[in-house]
């Protein structure tokens, strides 16, 4: 159990609010698991190599969504302005996207896939906005339709860390992504449309709940930044930057569909009040 002040504890009790303010009304202020994101960031804020697993394919052509991805650029931008290691494990539908922003924008992260990947190459594994499969081993999207044959659930990656005694961080938005297997099943059910149907079994020791998946990086970045007085947030200029690079090499909103410069539906300028309080909440403890 890890040991917080009470001053830092109103900290993150203040960012997990926040963090599930639900634009998309989905429910998801239900699945909250208090103090999973203190407890996360006091595990990320010593782990020198941290394993990254995203990657949400949508629509007929199969592209990511930018949900996810977007915040593991992020991550591995903070990893290297704290000189660590950010291994982002792709599949088949992520590694030519990432492997675009890779040379386009130099952002030093190493890319394995799934496939190649091995445990001991981590000491800490997140998920981000990825699917996880149902309690009948099938992944499901928010809708409730069936697509695994579309993915490949990474439950293993998991099971490898639990075994190996690996720390790991789910971060999701709906009941369906992996981490979401921490909750009893029938919290999903009864706040997340077809929650019975989807709700993933993978979980992991830390669930961070928010809005949109990316807000919960978000969150992890500003709680390391209280943590470690470092800022490690990107500025918006380029979080705008990396969400049309994503958007050029061939990501979809999620939600519409749309190749726009959105996330679930949400332009970055809409998601700025949410931006701005945690901002302000880091300010008032740093």
């Amino acid at each position: 159990m890890v040991a917080l002040t009470m001053l830092t504890q109103d900290f993150y009790d203040q960012l997990e609010q926040i963090l599930i303010t639900d634009p998309g009304a989905r429910g998801v202020a239900s699945l909250l698991c208090p103090g999973d994101l203190a407890r996360s960031c006091a595990q990320l804020k010593s782990a020198n190599r941290l394993g990254i697993i995203t990657g949400f394919p949508v629509g007929a052509a199969l592209a990511c969504e930018t949900d996810g991805p977007l915040g593991a650029l992020e991550l591995a931008l903070a990893w290297q302005r704290l000189e660590r290691t950010a291994t982002i494990v792709c599949d088949q539908f992520s590694r030519s996207l990432f492997e675009v922003l890779q040379t386009q924008l130099r952002i030093p992260f190493e890319l394995v896939d799934w496939r190649e990947f091995r445990i001991d190459q981590v000491d800490h594994l997140v998920a981000i906005e990825r699917v996880g499969p149902a309690m009948d081993g099938i992944c499901y999207a928010m809708s409730g339709d069936a697509v695994t044959d579309q993915y490949y659930s990474l439950e293993s990656c998991f099971e490898a860390a639990r075994a190996a005694g690996i720390n790991t961080t789910g971060i999701g938005d709906g009941g369906n992504e992996i981490g979401m297997g921490k909750l009893n099943p029938e919290a999903i059910e009864q706040s997340i449309a077809h929650g019975a149907r989807i709700a993933c079994r993978v979980p992991t020791d830390h669930l961070i709940v928010a809005g949109i998946s990316n807000w919960g990086v978000w969150g992890v970045l500003a709680g390391l930044t209280v943590e470690l007085k470092r800022s490690l947030l990107p500025d918006r200029e380029l979080e705008q930057l990396l969400l049309r690079e994503m958007i050029e090499c061939g990501a979809i909103d999620g939600r519409t569909l749309q190749s726009t410069e959105s996330v679930d539906g949400f332009t970055l300028d809409q998601q700025q009040p949410i931006r701005m309080q945690i901002e302000e909440l880091i300010r008032e403890y740093c």
